[in-house]
């Protein structure tokens, strides 16, 4: 063993994202005391043995290593505290959905349905709910299930630290984050993005904290080892005393109260006696969704945005489905999270879903995507709503009229409405009330024919937004007083009620938001022909030029106030004569290393990027209120090589 003295040991740990971490760790040989097992088992401690203990037969020479050197970059502990924790791990950035650990029956209208607590169920809170709980029996270390009981469920929301809780001092802090403050504050920095000031405070980042309690009954004749978390992810109460499911997110403290006991050395790992039943409370701090605090449904399509929504804690019942190929898989994903509605696009579609909702034992609500013939003003790749479109069921020859049928006639599926889009980035709203006469004629022919009254109508978006200071799109109220008003006019004319009216406007929403940073790396002038101005990116992080024939309007971010004296093209840096920003626009004068802001990219641009000539995508920073975070980090060149086999 004394070989190993001195001797180092290099370590590389690859993460999943592809990131890697090294660390040196160097090998010593030393005498460390030793503990007795009730079997008779030696085991060694990490304590450093003293003469009474050799003398007495405690002690055993051990190999052990310090570390010296690391990269820490993608490593979640810094190396002053490496030494301390070399053994722990950085928590999984989202909690994991635990639907085969919390299985619990909820009472419904029709008697006990099965829930999933910390995926899709809204608890009542005067609903009783038995679970089965995993839990590990220290006396034999054998995995044990006890059945549960839950009732009693309550939620209190702040929007900052509750009064007199010390962070500092929090039972989770203290243990459950390795009595570290410094090292829960790197680990929700890094995952979360708000971090922990020096008098126990939260900063940073968009969070709310809710202390959520449950009383726990423990109705067997054992006791069952208890660990709190694994009850709920309980987060927003609503006005009918139902709670939503939040995933993710830090237990900061919890306490319990009752007939309990507390495991030496783990304060948060609770015994509950047999027979005996506890009150839980425990502060949680989570990040938030604007969409989802605002009332706000959300579209997505494809597995892949699902899995994103999902994995934001957006609730599912208001998750949208959409796109006009959905295989099996994506359906089979979205109708087991539970979202709230899949646009149909074809009756091949239909089903599908019909069948997958069988399985699985649900009925699915459904919209029909219409296409009824509308052509709006904009580009024609962006036109959805035209006769010639491979969206959606077409008017001609009264297909979607006839298709209804087979909607009505398909079981485990429910026809909640209707659904068309006509095109994106429109300045002139006439074609809305066009396709809205479309639609709700529709509606009063399904009544008239099929008997049946659909409640809910969503008629797409496409509000454009100003890239250029000549674009003039009209405004989120302009285009609400459009529609509305056509819809009122349209259902009062054909005799049909009011529907649920819904609208997407995405774009509108979210396209100011985003500002695109490039730096310039070269300039070059063609006298007579134009002047080239390439910065760092291009087609890869904004495809819209190159596809639309976008414009924008941008400026050189360092002399913004400078007049715009130089005609320019800013080119981007891949391998394409049409990978340009913009072509021949009035700029100011530019410099090697100036910063070019490109207006309008938070919409379509960080989505629709590429890895295009080996280019890792930018970093999304957010920024508010003069400070910045990195939300979605720069990838490297690892990265692209990451799924490699």
């Amino acid at each position: 063993m004394d070989r190993f003295e001195g001797q180092r040991l290099t370590v590389t740990v690859t993460f999943e994202d592809g990131r890697t971490s090294t660390q040196v760790i160097e090998l010593h040989v030393g005498t460390f005391r030793t503990e007795r097992e009730e079997n008779g088992a030696a085991e060694v401690t990490a304590e450093r043995a003293s003469e009474e203990d050799i003398e007495r037969g405690a002690a055993m020479k051990s190999l052990y290593g310090e570390v010296v050197e690391v990269d820490d970059g993608a490593f979640p502990l810094p190396l002053d505290d490496a030494n301390n924790y070399a053994d722990k791990v950085l928590p999984p950035s989202m909690i994991e959905r635990r639907d085969s650990l919390v299985r619990a029956m909820r009472e419904g209208s029709d008697g006990l349905e099965d829930a999933i607590l910390a995926e899709e169920s809204l608890v009542n809170a005067d609903a009783t709910l038995s679970f089965d709980s995993p839990w590990e029996d220290h006396a034999t270390g054998e995995a044990r299930m006890s059945q549960l009981e839950m009732r009693d469920v309550s939620v209190e929301a702040f929007d900052t630290l509750p009064e007199g809780t010390d962070l500092a001092s929090c039972v989770y802090v203290e243990d459950g984050w390795l009595g570290n403050f410094a090292y829960m504050d790197k680990c929700a920095r890094e995952v979360w993005g708000y971090g922990h000031n020096d008098d126990g405070t939260l900063s940073g980042g968009e969070y709310r904290f809710a202390l959520v309690s449950v009383t726990v009954r423990n109705p067997s004749d054992e006791a069952v080892r208890l660990w709190p978390s694994v009850l709920f992810e309980l987060a927003v109460r609503h006005d009918d005393g139902t709670y939503d499911i939040a995933v993710g997110g830090y237990d900061l403290d919890f306490t319990a109260s009752g007939d309990v006991s507390t495991l030496e050395g783990h304060p948060q790992n609770i015994v509950l006696a047999p027979g005996g039943e506890t009150r839980i409370s425990l502060l949680r701090a989570a990040p938030t969704s604007a969409l989802a605090d605002e009332g706000l449904c959300l579209d997505v399509s494809g597995g892949g945005e699902l899995a994103c929504a999902l994995a934001a804690g957006f609730p599912a019942e208001r998750i949208f489905m959409h796109g006009n190929n959905k295989t099996p898989q994506e359906l089979r994903e979205a109708i087991s999270a539970g979202v709230g509605r899949i646009i149909i696009d074809s009756r091949i579609e239909l089903g599908r879903i019909s069948q997958i909702a069988g399985e699985l034992g649900v009925e699915q609500a459904v919209y029909m995507r219409i296409t009824p013939g509308v052509e709006a003003d904009t580009h024609q790749y962006i036109r959805t709503g035209c006769e010639d479109s491979k969206f959606g069921f077409t008017m001609r020859d009264d297909f979607a009229y006839r298709c209804v049928y087979d909607v009505l006639a398909a079981p485990n599926v429910c026809l909640a409405g209707l659904h068309c889009h006509i095109g994106s980035q429109i300045f002139a709203l006439h074609s809305y009330p066009e396709a809205v006469e479309v639609m709700v004629d529709l509606m009063a022919r399904i009544k008239q024919g099929y008997g049946v009254e659909l409640g809910e109508l969503d008629m797409g978006g496409g509000l454009g937004v100003a890239y250029t200071a000549t674009d003039k799109p009209a405004s989120i109220d302009e285009f609400a007083e459009t529609v509305t008003a056509a819809v009122r006019a349209a259902c009062e004319k054909h005799g049909v009620p009011l529907p649920r009216l819904l609208v997407e406007p995405g774009r509108s929403l979210v396209a100011n938001a985003g500002v695109t940073l490039y730096t310039v790396g070269i300039i070059k002038t063609l006298p007579g022909i134009r002047k080239y101005v390439a910065v760092d990116g291009g087609m890869s992080d904004n495809i819209r030029t190159a596809l639309y024939h976008a414009d924008y309007e941008p400026v050189i971010a360092n002399k913004a106030a400078h007049p715009r004296t130089e005609i320019v093209t800013i080119a981007g840096k891949h391998c394409e004569s049409g990978d340009a920003v913009v072509v021949d626009m009035p700029m100011q004068r530019p410099d090697l290393g100036d910063i070019v802001a490109v207006f309008g990219t938070g919409a379509y641009n960080h989505t629709m990027s590429s890895n295009y000539n080996g280019q890792p995508r930018p970093a999304v920073v957010f920024v508010k209120d003069g400070e910045a975070r990195v939300t979605t980090r720069r990838e490297t060149y690892d990265d692209l090589m990451a799924r490699d086999v």
